[in-house]
């Protein structure tokens, strides 16, 4: 006989705890779904780093790497900077024989040539432009180059260049040596999680020497 129902308070707490749940079921969902994001980005990245040195690698033993050499250095245009890296065989890639030492690693077939194109800001749209690693295989008894673009995990509204850049791009190429062995480089940044992510090429010891390959015309 006394329910008057709910008063004017009740009613205003009631709608005051309601939101806070929902507020922070929200928090927690869009946390969920953000991580869920971040772990599917660096899962790409490693698919694509586990490629590209299973490639190369595949090369090291099966062909017997002699050395690597950036003596091409690096070229820039307008749209995008190349860096080469080339690695020389024993084994020459076409004809299976070991006859690359005796050619000097000049002969077609004895080495391979590396590339990473790295776009940067320009007028250009770039949206369609991926950073990208180009290396060839053996195709038909000759060498195709193939391209493995950075995988595509968005972009961001570039202020500077008015374009949207992707995410993920290379950073950097270096190649040096760590306790005589020879150790290629490539660097990628993130720039939406600020994390910089490595392709690390490692030549054995027992792959590597210090010979001093020839100049070759880059394909």
């Amino acid at each position: 006989m006394n329910n008057r129902g709910m008063t004017s308070i009740e009613v205003l707490i009631s709608f005051i705890i309601v939101t806070a749940i929902a507020i922070t079921l929200f928090d927690t969902v869009t946390s969920y779904k953000t991580k869920q994001q971040i772990e599917s980005y660096k899962n790409s990245i490693t698919e694509y780093k586990n490629s590209i040195t299973k490639v190369i690698n595949n090369d090291i033993v099966k062909y017997k790497l002699a050395a690597l050499s950036s003596t091409s250095g690096k070229t820039t245009d307008s749209e995008k900077t190349t860096y080469k890296i080339t690695l020389y065989f024993e084994k020459n890639l076409l004809t299976k024989a070991n006859n690359c030492k005796d050619s000097s690693y000049s002969a077609p077939g004895c080495y391979k040539t590396l590339q990473v194109l790295k776009y940067h800001k320009s007028t250009e749209a770039l949206n369609s432009k991926v950073d990208t690693i180009i290396y060839p295989e053996v195709s038909q008894n000759a060498l195709r180059n193939v391209s493995y673009p950075l995988p595509d995990i968005g972009g961001a509204f570039d202020e500077d260049s008015g374009e949207v850049l992707k995410d993920i791009r290379f950073s950097s190429v270096s190649l040096g040596s760590a306790l005589d062995n020879a150790v290629l480089d490539i660097a990628m940044f993130h720039h939406e999680l600020s994390t910089y992510f490595h392709i690390y090429i490692v030549a054995p010891i027992h792959y590597y020497n210090l010979f001093v390959p020839p100049n070759l015309p880059l394909r």
